[in-house]
């Protein structure tokens, strides 16, 4: 005997489900008896928690069944089982009133969205974007904890639609099934008894002490009653639950005016294949254009509702004949009350859709727009194509100023349906050619295409139309982005790099936290050793129970080592200061000064010591020092983390209070941030490089041994006298600032470094100060904290990187991307010799040289080949050999990782530069020129959209983002620091007077220019910060240089290779789309506490300003949007 599961309300609006033994009926008058149960799954509330399965069927059963039945046998009598279900319900739920229906609420796929009941004890939803990115962060933090996927899936509903990736990496096992429920194509049971959660959690409890399960079958009982049987009458429902009344008859459309039944929907019997994404493209479209019903959709057909809308927002009034002849439903002219007697519409939806007020008569009169509007025939919509029983969803409530986007988005929905109905008929095998979808006309359908086309319409702003590309393309451009990306509580600033990184980021998850490796059946010996570590390491990472557990402990332990290598007793105070730099070096904290290794920029072939000044003394930069605010903030910090750790007295003689000594250490540390070359000298090798020999080096700070050092840390067999020192006046200054510093004072510091380095591994309150202190520094949320996964891959990434990198590109990187990447690079390097051949302020010798500089490039795309080898699995086990890994202690892990960089990185002193090895990971969204190497370098992670979208999409797509980047990097090798290296690297004097000072003059513009624009200032009556010109002037040359050299690479490749125009975007030029291709990779919001801290750290101007000064430079640009001034601001190349 099988019981069905009903949802019920008492007087007092608390949720019960009904169980009723026997068959449901629409109304539930033939029920036999019922049971009411709790949201707890209790019966009268003394019933302990029943456990919840699913059969073949759409109803559950009990696995105590016959308990319950035999409590539902002794309450038998006490009830009428032959009355009315509906006239005489368990509650009087006629107290309650029925909710108004909102018109304008959007329900996310109305026809499979779960009783939003259930969600209740979740966040609340006071305001979508707010609460959407808090739901997003619970879910992810949840995994281990009985968060099932399909509770999720509902909390996410209430905000916004999870795309395709999004449920591919958090419930792999069950993509089909949920592409099935997004579209309302189920053909079999969307849960069953045999579904395994993805995070082997189904019984576990969740935090309001319900199972899983019960949760689950719960939502599994409301959502099938609803949508694989007998709906109930709107009177039913109003009588049965009106709490939910009005939620109920919104979403599942039932006439509020009409007590029949509603027929169940009919879905089709198989589902359609999942080809690239397309789905995901799909699903962004119709949320944009108010979602027509999707069984139609996927069938070719738009809705009614849809299709009325589009017309309003090209200001179009339909007339009878359209009517009929495009939205057979119904047919004729209907009013506004014929509409509403007969449909799930009700007269104040009718009158508001498309700003348009409608008077109870005749909508739609004969006029003058009897013709088709659509510009091609294919897009008739007959009535054999239209289901007569449609059941819309609301439409967004969109204003005139936004119309034309809406037809372009209405052209995407069209070629998607085209597109999955022909990828659903006719599967392409993966080796066989692309098929032009476009059957001979100008539109690329391809998946890229869409999944481009969806991205662009998206990030443009929606009132575009008004704004002037020439004045304010970043607006134009960007504003969409804007409006729908919202920053996590732990972030300061985002752009479209960040979300590709994220994207990187979830991958990998994926791949880690697989139910087991990654392609298993498949991977050699060598390779499962690879993972074993890499999975060790972030299995210790993602532990915080084990990490709660040890506390500060193993931080405590290095706080022990710098007391005991530098005590405050030492008689030997130069050995103690060496040995204290030496433990701190070994174990990656940053102090007085920073050692490396490197290329010698005057003998690139060969490496040397680099002795610099800390990248950060404690605070973003020396400009926070000066700030009052800031600098009390940060000694009250100082101190809570003093006394927290017992740091003020610990083994003196004169004790001194935590405020006191955090005063003194917060002094010391200002005094060498004073001491430190601002950002712009230490980017600047003509500053940067200064020779010297061990001794002329270690005369400037005696207090310090450099001979120790090197002696210690060089390979045996390597004697040096010869180092860089980058700032010989900051060497100076430090000595005399240790000279005048008490013991206790620079022991604290070197505590206090280890503290903020490391404080991120541990989990103890002991460091929570520091967190929210950083956090608000950056404009975050200060109780926010990076979610733990994200965290342990950024850890991966810098501990164990080619072994990440090496699943990465396994899984994501195509060597037809490689291809396309290296085209598009000889592309530039070509268009670049081509632009130097015409540059009249060089000199013909230096144009020359430069011609070979050009030349001598080397190209290094997606992965290493050597150093290690990322094809090959052996050479990766043999990269980090050396390296231990345990599973179960993070802390031991990361400092041990840090500590074979470190020494990796002093082996090879005395050898040969290594020109095979990398400066970043595959994975990393980024690139970089390397004017010592005299390369640029672009890993795998920055050729994905929206950068780069592969072979099959429009080049002028692929040239204005990843050929811009490109262009940017390669023109690095003539800004204001790459033009000091010669065509092999070395750095030299290569160019003459005339065409240095023609260099200079032209640089001059860009610094001027770029210093006028600001952000605002640190506090609200400050005065705005401008750019530093001078600064960012290299990044700003190479945004010109390579924009313009990609923009001609790409014209003279299209013609030979005429690309298509993208679906929706019809009216931009290729031109024009080349440049919105460029500036979408720019699209960013950031925090006014980030903003500030960027312009006196980073070498890159705001990302705005990238945009708007780039486009202002480009005379290209100019005449694609036919601006009025054509001559750019500022030219180079």
């Amino acid at each position: 005997m099988a019981v069905h599961i009903f949802d019920a309300e008492d007087s007092d609006g608390d949720s019960w489900m009904e169980v009723v033994e026997g068959s449901p009926g629409p109304s539930m008058r033939n029920s036999s008896a019922s049971l009411l149960y709790n949201r707890d799954g209790n019966v009268d509330s003394t019933r302990k928690t029943a456990s919840w399965v699913a059969d073949d069927t759409w109803v559950s059963e009990f696995e105590e069944y016959k308990d319950i039945k035999g409590d539902h046998d002794n309450r038998k009598g006490a009830e009428n089982s032959s009355a009315d279900a509906e006239s005489s319900p368990p509650f009087d739920f006629t107290k309650d009133k029925a909710q108004p229906v909102d018109p304008h609420h959007v329900p996310t796929l109305a026809h499979s969205q779960p009783d939003q009941r259930l969600c209740l004890d979740r966040p609340e939803v006071g305001d979508i974007k707010r609460h959407f990115n808090e739901v997003q962060s619970f879910a992810a933090a949840q995994p281990r904890k009985g968060l099932y996927y399909r509770l999720w899936l509902c909390w996410m509903y209430r905000m916004e639609w999870p795309q395709i990736e999004h449920t591919a990496q958090h419930a792999p096992d069950y993509i089909v099934q949920v592409v099935n429920y997004w579209f309302g194509l189920r053909n079999d049971p969307f849960w069953t008894a045999s579904d395994k959660c993805p995070y082997e959690c189904k019984d576990v409890e969740d935090d309001s002490g319900r199972t899983v399960t019960q949760e689950l079958l719960r939502t599994l009982a409301i959502d099938r009653r609803y949508f694989e049987h007998a709906p109930p009458s709107a009177s039913h429902v109003e009588t049965r639950y009106p709490a939910s009344y009005g939620r109920i008859v919104e979403r599942d459309n039932i006439r509020p005016d009409s007590s029949t039944m509603l027929r169940p929907h009919k879905y089709p019997s198989t589902p359609p294949t999942l080809v690239d994404d397309s789905f995901s493209f799909l699903v962004r479209t119709y949320k944009s254009f108010g979602s027509p019903r999707s069984n139609r959709a996927a069938q070719g057909a738009i809705s009614f509702q849809t299709w009325i809308h589009w017309m309003h927002q090209v200001n179009l009034q339909p007339s009878s004949k359209q009517w009929a002849g495009h939205a057979p439903w119904p047919s004729g002219s209907p009013s506004v009350s014929s509409l509403t007697q007969g449909s799930p519409w009700s007269s104040f939806a009718l009158k508001n859709i498309g700003d348009v007020a409608y008077e109870d008569r005749l909508v739609f009169p004969a006029s003058s727009y009897d013709e088709c509007p659509y510009t091609d025939e294919k897009h008739e919509i007959t009535e054999t194509s239209v289901d007569t029983n449609p059941r819309p969803r609301w439409a967004s409530h969109r204003t005139c100023a936004s119309k034309l986007l809406a037809v372009a988005r209405w052209v995407i929905l069209a070629a998607s349906v085209v597109m999955l109905a022909m990828y659903h008929f006719y599967p392409i095998p993966d080796s066989a050619p692309a098929v032009d979808t476009t059957a001979g006309n100008d539109l690329c359908l391809e998946p890229e295409c869409i999944h481009a086309a969806s991205e662009i319409l998206y990030n443009l702003d929606p009132h575009y139309e008004d704004i002037d590309p020439c004045v304010d393309f970043d607006k134009y451009v960007c504003g969409g982005w804007r409006d729908r990306h919202d920053m996590r509580p732990d972030q300061g600033s985002i752009f479209a790099g960040t979300l590709m990184a994220e994207n990187a980021q979830m991958r990998l998850r994926h791949i880690l936290e697989a139910p087991e490796a990654p392609e298993e059946q498949t991977l050699s010996s060598t390779d499962k050793d690879n993972f074993k570590k890499l999975k060790s390491a972030y299995d210790a990472c993602i532990n915080v129970d084990a990490l709660k557990k040890r506390g500060s402990q193993p931080l405590e332990e290095i706080l022990n080592n710098i007391e005991g290598i530098y005590s405050l007793r030492g008689k030997d105070s130069e050995k103690n200061l060496t040995d204290a730099l030496l433990y701190l070096m070994q174990t990656d904290v940053s102090v007085l000064t920073d050692f490396s290794i490197s290329p010698d920029d005057r003998d690139p072939d060969n490496v040397v010591i680099f002795v610099t000044p800390p990248r950060k003394i404690g605070l973003p930069s020396r400009e926070y020092y000066n700030d009052t605010k800031v600098v009390d903030d940060y000694r009250s910090l100082a101190s809570k983390l003093f006394g927290n750790f017992n740091l003020h007295h610990r083994k003196s003689d004169e004790p001194k209070s935590p405020f006191k000594l955090a005063a003194n250490v917060v002094l010391f540390e200002k005094k060498l941030a004073d001491a430190t070359p601002d950002t712009q000298a230490q980017e600047d090798v003509t500053q940067y490089y200064n020779p010297k020999s061990l001794e002329e080096a270690s005369s400037l700070i005696p207090e310090v041994s450099f001979n120790h050092i090197l002696t210690e840390l060089s390979p045996k067999d390597v004697k040096t006298d010869r180092l860089i020192i980058g700032s010989p006046s900051y060497l100076k200054e430090v000595s005399k600032i240790i000279k005048d510093t008490p013991r206790e004072v620079i022991q604290a510091f070197f505590k206090f470094k280890a503290i903020q380095r490391y404080y991120g591994d541990i989990e103890d309150p002991k460091v929570t100060p520091l967190r929210e202190f950083n956090n608000r520094l950056a404009g975050k949320d200060s109780q926010a904290t990076q979610d733990r996964w994200r965290k342990c891959i950024n850890d991966l990434d810098s501990g164990v990187g080619w072994i990440l990198s090496r699943f990465y590109v396994l899984d994501a990187f195509p060597e037809e991307s490689k291809e396309l990447g290296d085209q598009i690079i000889s592309d530039i390097k070509e268009q670049f010799v081509y632009v130097l051949d015409g540059t009249k302020w060089m000199s013909a010798e230096v144009r020359q040289l430069g011609k070979q500089k050009v030349a001598n490039i080397i190209q290094k795309i997606g992965y290493p080949t050597r150093s290690p080898n990322l094809m090959d699995a052996e050479d990766v086990n043999n990269y980090y050999g050396s390296l231990n890994i345990y599973g179960d202690k993070f802390f031991e892990n990361s400092v041990g990782m840090a500590n074979f960089e470190f020494k990796r990185m002093w082996s090879q002193l005395g050898r040969p530069t290594n020109r095979d090895e990398w400066g970043m990971t595959a994975p990393t969204v980024n690139a970089y020129y390397n004017p010592p190497g005299n390369e640029i370098v672009f890993p795998a992670g920055i050729m994905q959209p929206p950068t780069f979208y592969g072979p099959r999409a429009p080049l002028y797509l692929a040239y204005g983002a990843f050929g811009a980047v490109s262009g940017h990097e390669l023109s690095h090798a003539f800004d204001s620091t790459g033009r000091h290296y010669d065509q092999i690297g070395n750095y030299t004097n290569w160019w003459d007077d005339k065409t240095v000072e023609a260099f200079e003059e032209r640089a001059q513009c860009f610094v001027d220019q770029y210093s006028n624009f600001t952000v605002p200032g640190p506090d609200p009556d400050s005065k705005p910060l401008h750019v530093n010109g001078r600064l960012t002037l290299g990044e700003n040359i190479a945004d010109a240089g390579g924009l313009s050299a990609s923009f001609h690479a790409w014209k003279k490749r299209d013609s030979s290779h005429s690309d298509k125009a993208l679906p929706g975007l019809e009216k931009f030029t290729k031109e024009q789309l080349f440049f919105i291709s460029y500036s979408n990779w720019w699209c960013s919001k950031t925090t006014k506490e980030a903003a500030v801290q960027a312009i006196y750290t980073d070498p890159h101007a705001p990302k705005s300003a990238r945009i708007l000064g780039t486009m202002a430079n480009s005379r290209e640009f100019q005449e694609a949007f036919q601006c009025p001034h054509k001559e750019p601001v500022c030219k180079l190349w």
